[in-house]
């Protein structure tokens, strides 16, 4: 999926879940308002989005469910090419004569990850990765430089449970390790 598609499906699905609640919504643009005067008008922008988004966007059940299916889609792709660049990794070891246990663990790296989506470097398509993925698998709002952003115990129960899913696949936590190793690079391009 294209990443202005994903986008759409992201905040799609996100909104379906924030927008009838003012205690996560209301709260998301207050906190994150840059100065006074949009403090003060959050609880205007709050009700225009919660009154025009959904016609905008076109959110609803529906869609946020359709959303859902192809956000499931998209972790299926990333995950096989995680897969992919894991089992290349190991097999690049192997060929080196390191064995995959010898070694320094480059996991436990403060720098880079041991593979990324495209290769051994961080790419355009991490960056997009994380930046999507990081709301839908509830990456903390300090890690992605917002005041506050929703945690996954703030949302709804169906919410929560989607996010765990999400979360607990092997792109949720490359989203998760993405923000963990590379969190101040990210939150300025994002």
């Amino acid at each position: 999926m294209p990443v202005p598609a994903a986008l759409v499906q992201v905040r799609r699905v996100m909104y379906q879940y924030l927008l009838p609640h003012w205690h996560l919504a209301g709260r998301l643009f207050r906190a994150n308002a840059s100065g006074r005067l949009e403090q003060l008008l959050s609880p205007l922008w709050y009700l225009l989005s919660w009154l025009l988004l959904p016609q905008v966007m076109n959110i609803n059940a529906a869609t946020a469910a359709r959303g859902k299916q192809r956000l499931v889609a998209e972790f299926d792709y990333v995950d096989s090419l995680l897969l992919t660049q894991q089992q290349q990794q190991k097999e690049a070891k192997e060929a080196a004569g390191q064995g995959v246990a010898a070694g320094a663990d480059a996991s436990t790296s403060n720098s880079s990850l041991p593979y990324y989506t495209c290769g051994a470097e961080l790419s355009a398509a991490d960056v997009s990765l994380a930046a999507l993925g990081g709301y839908v698998v509830g990456v903390p709002a300090s890690q992605m430089g917002l005041a506050w952003c929703p945690r996954i115990e703030d949302m709804p129960q169906e919410m929560q449970q989607f996010m765990q899913a999400l979360r607990d696949r092997p792109t949720g936590k490359f989203i998760l390790e993405l923000w963990r190793v590379h969190g101040p690079l990210l939150s300025k391009i994002q």
